[in-house]
């Protein structure tokens, strides 16, 4: 690797480390997560932060260090028989134009600890752009009937693709993921594959079901909050070989969890609202929704 990549993946792990505010630095909230592993009710859980060394840098961020190097220098780079480097990753990628952008930039030479800091804050909010997704569309959903058996049956058919599906873990990701970053363990790695593996199928089976006309809107959003999901549980699957996309979708997988339990609620809310009622044994009890 030359000596301009070395230098440029340098770079990179210093805004691994920074952009890690965008992750669990600070954070209050607890994040909602888990849809396939619900048992009754969705679970949320966080990731605690902890300092094992006590040299100020949360234990996953140094963990996420060492991957972004592992990354840069073994598996996602290559040089071609002409000599230029080719990145194959998205670490990768903007390890090189971050390098490229920093030594024509005034924070090159500056010794302005603002400058410099500047120029990284403006480098990582342009990697939100990396973690778009191309959503269904009307097109892409079936409508059926609107009649009161056609209701009652989408609602117990979402939840029973989820219940076919939630086997695939028994914690949520977001919990699995803590453990790859704290022990870069093999099996965590499978586990978070067979999880955006299940969410794939689960968008699958989603997207053949006849929908309701009044919740076409509704059922566009359930997809694309799913296809929103299963990139971000890929791209913690992947952290290893790429863990910059990683940091990117684990930033934005907050809002998609969220809005994946808000569309659940608005779906059944309207069943509710509709009259629907299930029983305990049927498959639209799990998520069903008391009227407010």
């Amino acid at each position: 690797m030359s000596s301009r990549i070395r230098i440029g993946v340098a770079l990179v792990v210093g805004v691994v480390i920074i952009g890690g505010a965008f992750y669990l630095r600070g954070q209050t909230e607890v994040l909602p997560t888990g849809i396939l592993s619900v048992s009754g009710s969705p679970t949320r859980g966080s990731i605690a932060e902890t300092d094992k060394n006590n040299n100020g840098i949360n234990d996953w961020e140094e963990s996420l260090q060492t991957l972004t190097i592992n990354s840069a220098s073994k598996t996602g780079t290559a040089i071609a028989a002409g000599g230029d480097y080719e990145p194959k990753t998205l670490t990768d990628r903007f390890a090189q134009k971050f390098f490229e952008e920093y030594t024509t930039s005034d924070a090159s030479g500056s010794s302005d600890p603002a400058a410099q800091q500047a120029f990284l804050n403006s480098s990582i909010a342009q990697l939100s752009g990396e973690a778009l997704d191309t959503p269904y569309t009307q097109k892409d959903i079936r409508i059926g009937d609107s009649s009161p058996q056609a209701l009652r049956d989408y609602g117990n058919n979402i939840s029973d693709i989820v219940n076919r599906y939630s086997g695939a873990s028994t914690e949520n990701e977001l919990t699995v993921f803590a453990r790859v970053i704290d022990n870069d363990n093999a099996k965590d790695y499978q586990t978070l594959t067979n999880i955006s593996t299940a969410y794939s199928k689960v968008l699958a089976d989603t997207l053949v079901l006849a929908v309701p006309p009044e919740l076409a809107s509704s059922h566009l959003l359930l997809v694309n909050a799913y296809l929103a999901v299963q990139a971000d549980v890929a791209a913690m699957a992947n952290a290893k070989t790429d863990p910059l996309y990683a940091l990117v979708r684990v930033k934005r997988y907050e809002e998609d969890a969220k809005a994946l339990y808000a569309v659940f609620n608005t779906i059944y809310s309207y069943l509710y609202s509709s009259g629907v009622r299930y029983a305990s044994d049927e498959p639209g009890s799990i998520f069903q929704v008391a009227g407010n």
